[in-house]
Protein backbone atom coordinates (compact mmCIF):
# COMPACT_ATOMS: atom_id res chain seq x y z
CA UNK A 1 0.00 0.00 0.00
CA UNK A 2 1.48 3.33 -1.15
CA UNK A 3 1.29 6.72 0.47
CA UNK A 4 -1.44 7.62 -1.86
CA UNK A 5 -3.62 4.80 -1.18
CA UNK A 6 -3.20 5.16 2.70
CA UNK A 7 -3.83 8.56 2.31
CA UNK A 8 -7.45 8.27 0.51
CA UNK A 9 -8.30 5.09 2.73
CA UNK A 10 -7.90 7.29 6.09
CA UNK A 11 -9.47 10.25 4.74
CA UNK A 12 -12.58 8.28 3.92
CA UNK A 13 -12.46 6.56 7.20
CA UNK A 14 -13.06 9.61 8.99
CA UNK A 15 -16.11 9.72 8.16
CA UNK A 16 -16.75 6.30 7.90
CA UNK A 17 -15.53 5.06 11.14
CA UNK A 18 -15.34 8.50 13.55
CA UNK A 19 -17.71 8.01 16.36
CA UNK A 20 -18.28 3.77 16.10
CA UNK A 21 -17.81 1.75 19.02
CA UNK A 22 -15.13 -1.42 19.02
CA UNK A 23 -17.58 -4.30 19.50
CA UNK A 24 -15.56 -7.32 18.19
CA UNK A 25 -11.64 -8.02 17.62
CA UNK A 26 -10.34 -10.71 15.54
CA UNK A 27 -6.59 -11.55 14.87
CA UNK A 28 -6.96 -13.78 12.35
CA UNK A 29 -2.85 -15.16 11.67
CA UNK A 30 0.04 -14.17 12.26
CA UNK A 31 0.04 -10.69 10.66
CA UNK A 32 -3.70 -9.70 10.45
CA UNK A 33 -6.18 -7.94 12.23
CA UNK A 34 -9.99 -7.51 12.34
CA UNK A 35 -11.80 -4.74 13.81
CA UNK A 36 -15.85 -5.04 14.00
CA UNK A 37 -17.17 -1.47 14.75
CA UNK A 38 -20.71 0.10 15.50
CA UNK A 39 -22.22 3.38 14.72
CA UNK A 40 -25.79 4.42 14.46
CA UNK A 41 -26.46 0.74 14.60
CA UNK A 42 -24.67 0.03 11.28
CA UNK A 43 -21.77 -2.39 11.15
CA UNK A 44 -18.13 -1.80 9.78
CA UNK A 45 -14.98 -4.24 9.92
CA UNK A 46 -11.82 -2.76 9.56
CA UNK A 47 -8.57 -5.16 8.57
CA UNK A 48 -5.35 -3.90 9.41
CA UNK A 49 -2.41 -6.35 8.17
CA UNK A 50 1.65 -6.21 8.84
CA UNK A 51 2.31 -8.67 6.04
CA UNK A 52 5.75 -7.71 4.92
CA UNK A 53 4.48 -8.07 1.39
CA UNK A 54 0.57 -7.05 1.84
CA UNK A 55 1.04 -4.13 4.45
CA UNK A 56 -2.74 -2.52 4.75
CA UNK A 57 -5.52 -0.58 6.33
CA UNK A 58 -9.00 -0.39 4.95
CA UNK A 59 -12.65 -1.72 5.27
CA UNK A 60 -13.55 -4.79 4.44
CA UNK A 61 -16.60 -6.52 3.30
CA UNK A 62 -14.80 -9.89 2.62
CA UNK A 63 -15.52 -13.04 5.10
CA UNK A 64 -11.86 -14.58 6.75
CA UNK A 65 -11.39 -17.49 8.64
CA UNK A 66 -10.52 -17.22 12.44
CA UNK A 67 -8.42 -19.11 14.51
CA UNK A 68 -10.87 -21.12 17.68
CA UNK A 69 -8.44 -19.45 20.41
CA UNK A 70 -7.51 -15.93 20.16
CA UNK A 71 -3.83 -15.30 20.15
CA UNK A 72 -2.10 -13.27 22.49
CA UNK A 73 -2.47 -9.67 21.35
CA UNK A 74 -5.64 -10.30 20.52
CA UNK A 75 -6.97 -11.04 23.97
CA UNK A 76 -4.79 -8.23 25.16
CA UNK A 77 -6.34 -5.89 22.78
CA UNK A 78 -10.25 -7.50 23.91
CA UNK A 79 -9.33 -6.85 26.98
CA UNK A 80 -8.36 -3.19 27.01
CA UNK A 81 -10.33 -1.69 23.74
CA UNK A 82 -13.62 -3.73 22.99
CA UNK A 83 -16.57 -1.32 23.76
CA UNK A 84 -13.68 2.38 23.21
CA UNK A 85 -15.45 4.64 20.75
CA UNK A 86 -13.07 5.73 17.61
CA UNK A 87 -12.49 9.78 18.13
CA UNK A 88 -9.89 10.18 15.61
CA UNK A 89 -8.02 9.14 12.39
CA UNK A 90 -5.51 10.46 11.35
CA UNK A 91 -2.05 9.92 8.90
CA UNK A 92 1.01 11.00 9.87
CA UNK A 93 2.23 13.67 7.09
CA UNK A 94 3.93 11.80 4.03
CA UNK A 95 4.20 8.45 5.95
CA UNK A 96 2.75 5.44 5.81
CA UNK A 97 1.87 5.33 10.05
CA UNK A 98 -2.17 5.74 10.74
CA UNK A 99 -2.84 6.46 14.75
CA UNK A 100 -6.79 5.64 15.39
CA UNK A 101 -7.31 7.41 18.31
CA UNK A 102 -9.43 5.72 21.38
CA UNK A 103 -11.41 6.91 24.19
CA UNK A 104 -12.34 3.49 26.79
CA UNK A 105 -15.14 4.52 29.24
CA UNK A 106 -13.83 3.59 32.82
CA UNK A 107 -16.21 2.63 35.99
CA UNK A 108 -16.70 6.23 37.86
CA UNK A 109 -16.95 7.59 34.15
CA UNK A 110 -13.40 8.26 33.90
CA UNK A 111 -12.10 8.02 30.07
CA UNK A 112 -8.60 6.21 29.15
CA UNK A 113 -7.07 7.43 26.04
CA UNK A 114 -5.77 5.46 24.11
CA UNK A 115 -4.01 5.32 20.41
CA UNK A 116 -3.78 1.86 17.69
CA UNK A 117 -0.85 3.00 15.98
CA UNK A 118 -0.57 1.07 12.34
CA UNK A 119 2.98 1.35 11.05
CA UNK A 120 2.74 -0.32 7.65
CA UNK A 121 6.22 0.08 6.27
CA UNK A 122 7.17 -3.28 5.07
CA UNK A 123 8.93 -5.98 6.21
CA UNK A 124 9.47 -3.50 9.79
CA UNK A 125 5.09 -3.21 9.83
CA UNK A 126 3.78 -3.29 13.01
CA UNK A 127 0.60 -2.48 15.37
CA UNK A 128 0.73 -0.91 18.65
CA UNK A 129 -1.45 0.05 21.53
CA UNK A 130 -0.38 3.01 23.30
CA UNK A 131 -1.39 5.29 26.39
CA UNK A 132 0.35 8.40 25.51
CA UNK A 133 4.17 7.02 24.84
CA UNK A 134 4.01 4.16 26.24
CA UNK A 135 3.53 0.94 24.23
CA UNK A 136 1.40 -1.18 26.37
CA UNK A 137 1.60 -3.78 24.14
CA UNK A 138 2.34 -4.26 19.80
CA UNK A 139 1.79 -7.36 17.26
CA UNK A 140 5.60 -8.16 17.33
CA UNK A 141 8.28 -7.24 19.62
CA UNK A 142 11.17 -5.77 18.20
CA UNK A 143 14.13 -6.26 20.39
CA UNK A 144 17.65 -3.89 20.53
CA UNK A 145 19.42 -7.26 21.42
CA UNK A 146 17.70 -8.69 18.34
CA UNK A 147 19.22 -6.28 16.06
CA UNK A 148 15.81 -3.75 15.94
CA UNK A 149 17.23 -0.38 15.52
CA UNK A 150 13.40 0.83 16.73
CA UNK A 151 12.76 -1.36 19.65
CA UNK A 152 9.23 -2.38 20.51
CA UNK A 153 8.04 -4.10 23.29
CA UNK A 154 5.17 -3.49 26.40
CA UNK A 155 6.46 -0.83 28.86
CA UNK A 156 9.01 0.95 26.28
CA UNK A 157 8.52 4.21 25.11
CA UNK A 158 7.02 4.70 21.84
CA UNK A 159 9.78 6.27 18.94
CA UNK A 160 8.37 6.69 15.36
CA UNK A 161 9.73 5.92 12.38
CA UNK A 162 13.10 7.69 11.95
CA UNK A 163 12.77 10.58 9.37
CA UNK A 164 14.94 9.03 6.53
CA UNK A 165 17.96 11.07 4.28
CA UNK A 166 15.44 11.50 1.37
CA UNK A 167 13.58 14.73 1.23
CA UNK A 168 9.58 14.79 2.53
CA UNK A 169 7.80 16.03 -0.43
CA UNK A 170 6.85 19.32 0.82
CA UNK A 171 10.40 20.27 1.08
CA UNK A 172 11.20 19.40 -2.47
CA UNK A 173 12.13 22.58 -5.06
CA UNK A 174 12.87 23.31 -8.24
CA UNK A 175 16.79 23.06 -7.71
CA UNK A 176 16.66 19.91 -6.06
CA UNK A 177 15.11 18.48 -8.77
CA UNK A 178 18.42 19.37 -10.74
CA UNK A 179 19.62 16.51 -9.11
CA UNK A 180 17.21 14.09 -10.64
CA UNK A 181 17.72 15.51 -14.26
CA UNK A 182 21.43 15.09 -13.87
CA UNK A 183 20.61 11.40 -14.24
CA UNK A 184 20.04 9.50 -17.98
CA UNK A 185 16.43 9.48 -19.17
CA UNK A 186 14.78 6.53 -18.13
CA UNK A 187 16.62 6.49 -15.04
CA UNK A 188 15.28 9.82 -13.50
CA UNK A 189 12.49 7.60 -12.10
CA UNK A 190 14.60 5.98 -9.95
CA UNK A 191 16.76 8.92 -8.64
CA UNK A 192 12.67 10.33 -7.60
CA UNK A 193 12.75 7.59 -5.73
CA UNK A 194 15.39 7.07 -4.00
CA UNK A 195 15.83 10.84 -3.15
CA UNK A 196 12.23 11.72 -2.10
CA UNK A 197 10.02 9.70 0.80
CA UNK A 198 6.68 8.64 -0.07
CA UNK A 199 6.97 7.69 -3.67
CA UNK A 200 6.26 4.85 -5.38
CA UNK A 201 7.82 3.11 -8.56
CA UNK A 202 4.75 3.46 -10.65
CA UNK A 203 4.36 7.26 -9.83
CA UNK A 204 7.37 7.96 -10.43
CA UNK A 205 7.56 6.33 -13.72
CA UNK A 206 4.53 8.40 -14.60
CA UNK A 207 6.29 11.89 -13.27
CA UNK A 208 8.90 10.89 -15.43
CA UNK A 209 6.59 10.28 -18.73
CA UNK A 210 4.83 13.35 -18.16
CA UNK A 211 7.68 15.22 -18.62
CA UNK A 212 9.78 16.89 -20.97
CA UNK A 213 13.17 15.72 -19.27
CA UNK A 214 13.95 19.79 -17.82
CA UNK A 215 14.10 19.87 -13.93
CA UNK A 216 11.39 22.39 -14.17
CA UNK A 217 9.16 19.81 -16.38
CA UNK A 218 9.26 17.34 -13.64
CA UNK A 219 9.45 19.52 -10.87
CA UNK A 220 5.84 20.56 -12.58
CA UNK A 221 4.55 17.03 -12.74
CA UNK A 222 6.08 16.44 -9.35
CA UNK A 223 3.63 19.19 -7.55
CA UNK A 224 0.78 18.78 -9.62
CA UNK A 225 0.86 15.14 -8.02
CA UNK A 226 1.27 16.06 -4.40
CA UNK A 227 -1.28 18.52 -4.71
CA UNK A 228 -3.89 15.92 -5.80
CA UNK A 229 -2.73 13.89 -2.68
CA UNK A 230 -3.20 17.70 -0.64
CA UNK A 231 -6.38 17.44 -1.99
CA UNK A 232 -7.95 13.81 -1.45
CA UNK A 233 -8.45 14.13 -5.73
CA UNK A 234 -8.21 10.30 -5.76
CA UNK A 235 -9.81 7.90 -8.84
CA UNK A 236 -9.44 4.87 -7.54
CA UNK A 237 -9.34 1.59 -9.78
CA UNK A 238 -8.06 -1.74 -10.51
CA UNK A 239 -5.28 -2.02 -13.43
CA UNK A 240 -4.98 -4.79 -15.18
CA UNK A 241 -1.78 -5.14 -16.90
CA UNK A 242 -0.39 -7.24 -19.64
CA UNK A 243 0.95 -10.87 -18.25
CA UNK A 244 -2.74 -10.88 -15.79
CA UNK A 245 -0.98 -9.28 -12.79
CA UNK A 246 -2.99 -6.45 -11.18
CA UNK A 247 -2.21 -3.07 -9.31
CA UNK A 248 -4.27 -0.73 -7.14
CA UNK A 249 -4.09 2.74 -8.20
CA UNK A 250 -5.04 6.09 -6.89
CA UNK A 251 -5.99 7.53 -10.15
CA UNK A 252 -5.27 7.18 -13.97
CA UNK A 253 -1.51 6.31 -14.80
CA UNK A 254 -0.68 7.27 -18.64
CA UNK A 255 2.28 6.12 -18.43
CA UNK A 256 0.95 2.26 -18.36
CA UNK A 257 -0.51 2.72 -21.91
CA UNK A 258 -3.52 0.79 -23.20
CA UNK A 259 -4.89 -1.02 -20.27
CA UNK A 260 -8.05 -3.02 -18.78
CA UNK A 261 -9.05 -0.67 -15.62
CA UNK A 262 -11.92 -0.99 -13.27
CA UNK A 263 -13.08 1.99 -11.35
CA UNK A 264 -14.32 1.95 -7.98
CA UNK A 265 -16.40 4.34 -6.01
CA UNK A 266 -13.97 4.25 -3.26
CA UNK A 267 -10.36 4.03 -1.65
CA UNK A 268 -11.40 1.78 0.90
CA UNK A 269 -13.62 -0.81 -1.65
CA UNK A 270 -10.72 -0.60 -4.14
CA UNK A 271 -8.17 -1.81 -1.90
CA UNK A 272 -10.62 -4.57 0.02
CA UNK A 273 -11.41 -5.87 -3.82
CA UNK A 274 -7.35 -5.94 -4.98
CA UNK A 275 -6.04 -7.38 -1.69
CA UNK A 276 -8.61 -10.17 -1.03
CA UNK A 277 -8.15 -11.54 -4.59
CA UNK A 278 -3.96 -11.09 -3.97
CA UNK A 279 -3.73 -12.39 -0.88
CA UNK A 280 -5.80 -14.92 -1.93
CA UNK A 281 -3.85 -16.12 -5.28
CA UNK A 282 -0.86 -16.17 -3.01
CA UNK A 283 -1.86 -17.87 0.15
CA UNK A 284 -3.81 -20.49 -2.74
CA UNK A 285 0.01 -20.67 -4.59
CA UNK A 286 1.83 -21.38 -0.99
CA UNK A 287 -0.74 -23.76 -0.13
CA UNK A 288 -0.92 -25.84 -3.51
CA UNK A 289 2.76 -25.52 -3.66
CA UNK A 290 3.33 -26.68 0.09
CA UNK A 291 0.81 -29.66 -0.30
CA UNK A 292 2.57 -30.65 -3.77
CA UNK A 293 5.82 -30.94 -2.35
CA UNK A 294 4.48 -33.38 0.54
CA UNK A 295 2.46 -35.41 -1.92
CA UNK A 296 5.72 -35.41 -4.09
CA UNK A 297 7.85 -36.70 -1.44
CA UNK A 298 5.53 -39.92 -0.81
CA UNK A 299 5.26 -40.52 -4.26
CA UNK A 300 9.03 -40.44 -4.66
CA UNK A 301 9.28 -42.93 -1.40
CA UNK A 302 6.47 -45.50 -3.13
CA UNK A 303 8.78 -45.24 -6.63
CA UNK A 304 11.41 -46.36 -4.70
CA UNK A 305 9.86 -48.88 -2.81
CA UNK A 306 8.12 -50.58 -5.91
CA UNK A 307 11.46 -50.73 -7.57
CA UNK A 308 12.94 -52.28 -4.28
CA UNK A 309 9.66 -55.03 -4.55
CA UNK A 310 10.65 -55.51 -8.29
CA UNK A 311 13.99 -56.62 -7.03
CA UNK A 312 12.78 -58.60 -4.09
CA UNK A 313 10.54 -60.58 -5.87
CA UNK A 314 12.78 -61.46 -8.99
CA UNK A 315 15.01 -62.91 -6.11
CA UNK A 316 12.04 -64.62 -5.15
CA UNK A 317 11.04 -66.14 -8.06
CA UNK A 318 14.93 -66.80 -8.94
CA UNK A 319 14.82 -68.93 -6.11
CA UNK A 320 11.91 -70.88 -6.72
CA UNK A 321 13.99 -73.03 -8.72
CA UNK A 322 15.48 -74.37 -5.35
CA UNK A 323 12.96 -77.26 -5.23
CA UNK A 324 14.26 -78.56 -7.79
CA UNK A 325 17.80 -78.36 -6.25
CA UNK A 326 16.00 -80.19 -3.00
CA UNK A 327 14.27 -83.11 -5.06
CA UNK A 328 17.58 -83.53 -7.39
CA UNK A 329 19.31 -83.97 -3.91
CA UNK A 330 16.64 -86.55 -2.30
CA UNK A 331 16.97 -88.45 -5.76
CA UNK A 332 20.77 -88.51 -5.12
CA UNK A 333 20.38 -88.90 -1.25
CA UNK A 334 22.80 -91.73 -1.13
CA UNK A 335 26.06 -90.09 -2.43
CA UNK A 336 25.65 -86.92 0.01
CA UNK A 337 28.24 -86.55 2.94
CA UNK A 338 28.45 -84.36 5.68
CA UNK A 339 31.49 -81.81 5.06
CA UNK A 340 30.73 -82.35 0.93
CA UNK A 341 30.54 -78.54 -0.68
CA UNK A 342 29.17 -79.40 -3.57
CA UNK A 343 27.54 -82.73 -5.45
CA UNK A 344 27.08 -83.01 -9.21
CA UNK A 345 24.04 -84.76 -9.96
CA UNK A 346 22.02 -85.47 -13.37
CA UNK A 347 19.34 -82.67 -13.18
CA UNK A 348 15.88 -84.36 -14.60
CA UNK A 349 14.69 -80.99 -16.12
CA UNK A 350 16.89 -80.93 -18.64
CA UNK A 351 15.82 -83.52 -22.21
CA UNK A 352 17.95 -85.17 -22.32
CA UNK A 353 19.15 -84.85 -18.43
CA UNK A 354 22.74 -82.70 -17.92
CA UNK A 355 24.94 -82.70 -15.45
CA UNK A 356 24.32 -79.69 -12.29
CA UNK A 357 27.02 -78.79 -10.07
CA UNK A 358 24.62 -77.92 -6.77
CA UNK A 359 26.05 -76.20 -3.83
CA UNK A 360 26.21 -77.65 -0.31
CA UNK A 361 27.18 -76.70 3.37
CA UNK A 362 29.63 -78.43 4.23
CA UNK A 363 28.76 -78.18 8.09
CA UNK A 364 25.42 -79.58 7.52
CA UNK A 365 24.60 -83.41 7.31
CA UNK A 366 22.85 -84.95 4.31
CA UNK A 367 18.97 -84.03 5.92
CA UNK A 368 20.35 -80.74 6.70
CA UNK A 369 21.58 -79.63 3.13
CA UNK A 370 17.98 -81.22 1.80
CA UNK A 371 16.15 -79.08 3.88
CA UNK A 372 18.16 -75.80 3.61
CA UNK A 373 17.14 -76.26 0.27
CA UNK A 374 13.34 -76.49 0.37
CA UNK A 375 13.16 -74.49 3.43
CA UNK A 376 14.41 -71.31 1.08
CA UNK A 377 12.21 -72.57 -1.61
CA UNK A 378 8.65 -72.29 1.08
CA UNK A 379 10.60 -68.96 2.01
CA UNK A 380 10.51 -67.43 -1.52
CA UNK A 381 7.21 -68.77 -2.40
CA UNK A 382 6.11 -66.70 1.04
CA UNK A 383 7.95 -63.59 -0.09
CA UNK A 384 6.45 -63.94 -3.72
CA UNK A 385 2.45 -63.96 -1.96
CA UNK A 386 3.88 -60.94 0.55
CA UNK A 387 5.88 -58.99 -2.25
CA UNK A 388 3.17 -59.45 -4.81
CA UNK A 389 0.21 -58.10 -2.32
CA UNK A 390 2.74 -55.04 -1.22
CA UNK A 391 3.28 -54.52 -5.04
CA UNK A 392 -0.22 -53.99 -5.45
CA UNK A 393 -0.61 -51.90 -2.41
CA UNK A 394 2.05 -49.72 -3.48
CA UNK A 395 0.52 -49.18 -7.00
CA UNK A 396 -3.01 -48.23 -5.91
CA UNK A 397 -1.25 -45.76 -3.24
CA UNK A 398 0.36 -44.03 -6.01
CA UNK A 399 -2.44 -43.88 -8.05
CA UNK A 400 -4.72 -42.27 -4.94
CA UNK A 401 -1.57 -39.94 -4.48
CA UNK A 402 -1.28 -39.07 -8.27
CA UNK A 403 -5.02 -38.45 -7.82
CA UNK A 404 -4.52 -35.97 -5.36
CA UNK A 405 -1.74 -34.36 -6.68
CA UNK A 406 -3.94 -33.26 -9.54
CA UNK A 407 -6.77 -32.43 -7.97
CA UNK A 408 -4.39 -30.11 -5.64
CA UNK A 409 -3.10 -28.31 -8.81
CA UNK A 410 -6.64 -27.86 -10.51
CA UNK A 411 -8.43 -26.13 -7.10
CA UNK A 412 -9.60 -23.31 -8.02
CA UNK A 413 -10.45 -21.49 -4.60
CA UNK A 414 -9.05 -22.21 -0.91
CA UNK A 415 -12.54 -24.48 0.01
CA UNK A 416 -11.52 -26.98 -2.65
CA UNK A 417 -7.92 -26.81 -1.18
CA UNK A 418 -9.31 -27.18 2.54
CA UNK A 419 -11.63 -30.35 1.23
CA UNK A 420 -8.65 -32.00 -0.05
CA UNK A 421 -6.31 -31.04 3.04
CA UNK A 422 -9.08 -32.67 5.08
CA UNK A 423 -8.94 -35.74 3.10
CA UNK A 424 -5.33 -35.98 3.10
CA UNK A 425 -5.57 -35.42 7.70
CA UNK A 426 -8.26 -37.97 8.01
CA UNK A 427 -5.76 -40.21 5.54
CA UNK A 428 -2.56 -39.49 8.18
CA UNK A 429 -1.13 -37.86 5.00
CA UNK A 430 -0.95 -34.55 6.84
CA UNK A 431 -0.72 -33.64 9.86
CA UNK A 432 -3.50 -32.23 11.45
CA UNK A 433 -2.57 -28.77 13.00
CA UNK A 434 -2.24 -28.86 16.60
CA UNK A 435 -4.69 -26.22 17.62
CA UNK A 436 -7.30 -28.09 15.05
CA UNK A 437 -6.81 -31.36 16.77
CA UNK A 438 -9.27 -29.82 19.99
CA UNK A 439 -11.22 -27.47 18.13
CA UNK A 440 -12.41 -27.22 14.65
CA UNK A 441 -14.52 -24.75 12.94
CA UNK A 442 -17.94 -25.28 12.10
CA UNK A 443 -18.77 -23.89 9.01
CA UNK A 444 -20.92 -24.44 5.88
CA UNK A 445 -19.41 -25.73 2.98
CA UNK A 446 -20.20 -25.48 -0.93
CA UNK A 447 -21.28 -28.67 -2.49
CA UNK A 448 -18.14 -30.79 -3.41
CA UNK A 449 -19.11 -30.86 -7.05
CA UNK A 450 -19.30 -28.58 -10.00
CA UNK A 451 -22.98 -28.70 -12.06
CA UNK A 452 -23.19 -28.36 -15.96
CA UNK A 453 -26.45 -29.18 -18.34
CA UNK A 454 -25.74 -30.74 -21.51
CA UNK A 455 -27.26 -29.67 -24.96
CA UNK A 456 -30.45 -31.28 -24.29
CA UNK A 457 -30.95 -30.24 -20.85
CA UNK A 458 -29.48 -33.35 -18.62
CA UNK A 459 -27.52 -32.36 -15.81
CA UNK A 460 -24.21 -33.43 -15.81
CA UNK A 461 -22.12 -33.62 -11.96
CA UNK A 462 -18.02 -33.48 -12.07
CA UNK A 463 -16.47 -33.75 -8.67
CA UNK A 464 -14.20 -31.61 -7.38
CA UNK A 465 -11.66 -33.78 -5.90
CA UNK A 466 -12.49 -37.23 -4.45
CA UNK A 467 -14.60 -36.20 -1.60
CA UNK A 468 -16.84 -34.65 -4.24
CA UNK A 469 -16.09 -37.94 -6.31
CA UNK A 470 -17.45 -39.72 -3.59
CA UNK A 471 -20.41 -37.54 -2.82
CA UNK A 472 -21.13 -38.42 -6.60
CA UNK A 473 -21.72 -41.87 -5.72
CA UNK A 474 -23.27 -41.61 -2.56
CA UNK A 475 -26.17 -38.88 -2.52
CA UNK A 476 -26.47 -38.24 -6.69
CA UNK A 477 -26.12 -41.27 -8.63
CA UNK A 478 -28.99 -43.91 -9.78
CA UNK A 479 -28.58 -46.89 -11.60
CA UNK A 480 -28.94 -45.60 -14.99
CA UNK A 481 -27.37 -42.78 -14.76
CA UNK A 482 -23.97 -43.07 -16.46
CA UNK A 483 -20.84 -42.72 -14.93
CA UNK A 484 -17.32 -41.44 -16.64
CA UNK A 485 -13.91 -41.16 -15.70
CA UNK A 486 -10.40 -40.15 -17.98
CA UNK A 487 -9.22 -44.15 -19.27
CA UNK A 488 -6.09 -44.49 -16.60
CA UNK A 489 -5.39 -40.61 -15.75
CA UNK A 490 -5.64 -38.59 -12.30
CA UNK A 491 -8.84 -36.84 -12.96
CA UNK A 492 -12.93 -36.09 -11.72
CA UNK A 493 -15.56 -38.19 -11.97
CA UNK A 494 -18.71 -37.41 -14.02
CA UNK A 495 -22.09 -38.23 -13.78
CA UNK A 496 -24.71 -38.10 -16.95
CA UNK A 497 -27.98 -37.57 -14.56
CA UNK A 498 -30.23 -39.85 -17.28
CA UNK A 499 -33.50 -40.35 -15.17
CA UNK A 500 -36.00 -42.79 -17.14
CA UNK A 501 -35.46 -41.74 -20.60
CA UNK A 502 -32.53 -42.63 -23.25
CA UNK A 503 -29.56 -40.08 -23.59
CA UNK A 504 -28.54 -38.28 -26.93
CA UNK A 505 -25.13 -39.20 -27.94
CA UNK A 506 -24.47 -35.43 -27.78
CA UNK A 507 -24.57 -35.58 -24.35
CA UNK A 508 -22.73 -38.52 -23.76
CA UNK A 509 -19.90 -36.84 -25.43
CA UNK A 510 -20.35 -33.40 -23.67
CA UNK A 511 -19.98 -35.37 -20.30
CA UNK A 512 -17.15 -37.45 -21.46
CA UNK A 513 -15.00 -34.04 -22.69
CA UNK A 514 -15.86 -32.97 -19.08
CA UNK A 515 -14.44 -35.91 -17.85
CA UNK A 516 -11.68 -35.39 -20.36
CA UNK A 517 -11.37 -31.47 -19.25
CA UNK A 518 -11.18 -32.25 -15.70
CA UNK A 519 -8.33 -34.43 -16.19
CA UNK A 520 -4.59 -35.24 -16.38
CA UNK A 521 -4.95 -35.52 -20.08
CA UNK A 522 -6.55 -31.87 -20.49
CA UNK A 523 -3.96 -30.72 -22.99
CA UNK A 524 -3.79 -34.11 -25.10
CA UNK A 525 -5.51 -33.97 -28.38
CA UNK A 526 -7.22 -37.50 -27.50
CA UNK A 527 -8.50 -38.79 -24.50
CA UNK A 528 -10.03 -42.22 -23.85
CA UNK A 529 -12.91 -41.94 -21.28
CA UNK A 530 -14.45 -44.66 -20.24
CA UNK A 531 -18.37 -44.76 -19.35
CA UNK A 532 -21.18 -47.22 -17.90
CA UNK A 533 -23.97 -47.09 -16.04
CA UNK A 534 -23.73 -45.90 -12.20
CA UNK A 535 -25.14 -49.65 -11.21
CA UNK A 536 -21.69 -51.13 -12.90
CA UNK A 537 -19.72 -48.82 -10.30
CA UNK A 538 -18.27 -50.34 -7.00
CA UNK A 539 -16.28 -48.89 -4.43
CA UNK A 540 -14.28 -51.97 -2.21
CA UNK A 541 -15.00 -51.58 1.73
CA UNK A 542 -11.88 -49.51 3.08
CA UNK A 543 -10.84 -48.69 -0.13
CA UNK A 544 -9.59 -44.74 0.02
CA UNK A 545 -11.57 -41.76 -0.93
CA UNK A 546 -12.65 -41.42 -4.43
CA UNK A 547 -11.15 -45.19 -5.49
CA UNK A 548 -13.77 -47.03 -7.11
CA UNK A 549 -14.06 -50.28 -9.75
CA UNK A 550 -16.31 -50.65 -12.36
CA UNK A 551 -17.67 -53.14 -15.51
CA UNK A 552 -19.34 -53.43 -18.67
CA UNK A 553 -17.36 -50.18 -19.48
CA UNK A 554 -17.61 -48.12 -23.37
CA UNK A 555 -14.69 -45.85 -24.76
CA UNK A 556 -15.48 -43.00 -26.25
CA UNK A 557 -12.17 -40.37 -27.59
CA UNK A 558 -12.96 -37.04 -27.30
CA UNK A 559 -10.80 -33.52 -27.69
CA UNK A 560 -11.04 -31.87 -24.67
CA UNK A 561 -12.00 -28.30 -25.75
CA UNK A 562 -12.41 -25.62 -22.70
CA UNK A 563 -14.67 -22.91 -24.67
CA UNK A 564 -17.23 -26.03 -25.41
CA UNK A 565 -16.81 -26.86 -21.52
CA UNK A 566 -17.66 -23.41 -20.06
CA UNK A 567 -20.45 -23.22 -22.25
CA UNK A 568 -22.41 -26.31 -20.61
CA UNK A 569 -20.63 -24.79 -17.02
CA UNK A 570 -22.89 -21.76 -18.22
CA UNK A 571 -25.73 -23.52 -19.18
CA UNK A 572 -26.50 -24.76 -15.73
Amino acid sequence: MDLFVIHGVVEELKGEIVGASITKIYQMNRTDLLFRMRRAGEEKELLISTHPNFHRLHLTDKKYANPMVPPRFCTYLRKHITGARVMEVFQVPYERVVHIGLQKRMDAGIARNLVLVAELVGKGSNVLLLEGEKILDCLHFRRIEEGAARPAAPGLTYSPPSLSARWSPEVVTLEKMGEVVSHPAGERWRAIIARISGISPLLAQEIEFLSDGTASGIWKNFHLLFERYERCAFEPRIVALLGGRKILGPFSLKSLGPVAEEMMDSMNRAADSFFFETVMQRQMAEQKQAMARRLNQLLSRLQKRGENLLADRERFEKDLELKDYGEILVANYPKLKKGMREIEALDFRQDPPRPLLIPLDEALDPTGNVQRYFKRYKKAKRGLEFTGQRLSDTEREMVYLESVLFQVEEAGDLEELAAIRRELEEEKILAIPRKQKFAREKKEMSLPIRRFRSSEGLEIFCGKHNMGNDYLLRKLARGNDLWFHAQGLPGSHVLLSVGLQEPKFDSILEAAMIAAYYSRGRDSGRVAVDYTPAKNIHKPKGSKPGFVTYSHQKTILVKPDKEKVEKLLALS
